[in-house]
């Protein structure tokens, strides 16, 4: 796997992969990997916190991106057995706060972020298996932190 690179004005990041996992009581097939990132500025003077899937979307141009960031802390043969140990959600950074949110959570499947509406809600789909439910979040609604060298 190849680092990911996330462009924005002046401001680039990096999804860094790390490793790929595979819950330890699956046959091993293609579509039972993960794939883990770290997510830092591109010179490294930054780092967030947490592992992320290389998953990401731009809303409002570039004013903010979101990724899809694993809730798990332990990526070990005893966390990890099946598809449903693995749990996600979301990370926003707001880059004109200059803040971080999470929100959201989702096992065994993934997030689609579609939009950021002119009333300021965030909508995503959350897909599981064969069957795909549409979200939002009021923007105003997160709990946001300011960036910092640990965020």
């Amino acid at each position: 796997m190849e680092n990911i690179l996330v462009h924005r004005d002046e401001i680039s990041l990096k999804l860094t992969f790390v490793d790929a996992f595979h819950p330890s009581e699956l046959n091993i097939r293609a579509d039972h990997w993960y794939s883990r990132y770290k997510l830092t500025l591109i010179d490294d003077s930054c780092k967030f916190s947490g592992w992320f899937t290389g998953e990401f979307w731009y809303l409002n141009g570039d004013d903010m991106i979101v990724f899809e960031e694993y809730t798990n802390r332990k990526f070990d043969s005893e966390s990890i057995k099946q598809d449903k140990d693995v749990e996600l959600r979301l990370f926003l950074i707001d880059f004109r706060r200059n803040a971080i949110a999470r929100f959201s959570r989702l096992r065994e499947g993934q997030f689609e972020v579609l939009e950021l509406t002119a009333d300021r809600r965030i909508i995503y789909l959350k897909k599981c298996f064969d069957k795909t439910g549409e979200c939002e979040v009021d923007l105003n609604s997160l709990e946001f932190e300011l960036i910092s060298n640990g965020s």
